[in-house]
């Protein structure tokens, strides 16, 4: 686990600086990782007014037994996302280039925060985040009230369990939970099975999405 150097942070609410050392690596079983779910991970305290704040700065998300990445690249960082993915694969294939196309680890670009958190609760329990993005859709597509203009879906890992596959419905305009929805696990690994047993069909999936992001606005625009 490394850290940067400590940088003088500005509060949005007042402006003055504060010093802090915010974490940019994350590995799996880290104990900071209960602090990005619980929201307090690079949370600033300032020392002017006394407010606290979340930084948003890069993070990077690893799984080196799993050859896994999550890569956290904040929207106000990112710019166009045409040009943040372009970057994002000449630098993986830069750093993995030693490495045969099999060793090398699968890696996602999150531009929102909870997108981040979404990509590694899938990763934790074991579920192939482009199934469950072509699940979101599916749901999108077949429940009466949900709209994708005015919702967000995202896992709601902390409901979900070994029998159940939960989501909740945020509206984008109160910013706030309105309900949540789900499948069976067991619906979710026959899906799984149809999908990811066989060659093809995991290729066609793949088409659905742009490389490393891999999300369902990709379906439904």
């Amino acid at each position: 686990m490394t850290s940067p150097a400590p940088q003088l942070i500005p509060c949005p609410h007042c402006q003055e600086t504060t010093e802090a050392t915010p974490l940019t690596v994350l590995q799996e079983g880290a104990p900071e990782l209960d602090q990005l779910f619980d929201g307090s991970l690079n949370r600033v305290t300032c020392q002017a007014c006394g407010k606290s704040f979340l930084f948003e700065t890069p993070l990077l998300y690893r799984d080196d037994e799993a050859r896994y990445l999550v890569y956290f690249l904040p929207r106000a960082l990112a710019g166009n996302l045409d040009e943040a993915l372009k970057q994002m694969d000449e630098l993986y294939h830069r750093i993995f280039a030693d490495l045969a196309a099999d060793e090398r680890p699968d890696c996602r670009l999150a531009t929102q925060r909870g997108h981040f958190i979404e990509k590694i609760a899938l990763h934790q329990f074991e579920y192939d985040d482009r199934l469950v993005e072509y699940i979101k859709y599916l749901l999108f597509q077949h429940n009466e009230g949900l709209d994708p203009v005015r919702h967000e879906l995202l896992f709601d890992f902390g409901n979900s369990d070994d029998e159940n596959l939960m989501f909740i419905a945020f509206s984008r305009e109160k910013g706030q939970a309105e309900y949540s929805l789900g499948l069976t696990a067991a619906d979710y690994h026959e899906l799984a099975e149809a999908f990811l047993a066989t060659p093809e069909l995991e290729a066609e999936l793949d088409k659905l999405f742009r490389p490393y992001h891999v999300v369902v606005d990709n379906l439904l625009h």
